[in-house]
């Protein structure tokens, strides 16, 4: 397992990949819950969800570069 970035790959439909890079100091306790959120398309943003309250944890609109 490659611990320096965390990424998340959607359908073939939605194809694309965001990719996070992790600071140097970032525990496996936080790791862990990074993984376990669960993503979300809603008009054209992508949400990552926390799978327990279902608190939007992070937010961003995707922009197709050539």
């Amino acid at each position: 397992m490659n611990d320096e970035f965390i990424a998340l790959e959607m359908d073939d439909d939605r194809c694309g990949r965001l990719q996070f890079e992790l600071p140097l100091d970032v525990t496996d306790a936080e790791i862990a819950y990074i993984r376990s959120l669960v993503p979300s398309l809603q008009s054209g943003t992508l949400e990552l969800l926390d799978p327990n309250t279902g608190e939007v944890m992070f937010t961003c609109t995707p922009v197709l570069v050539h």
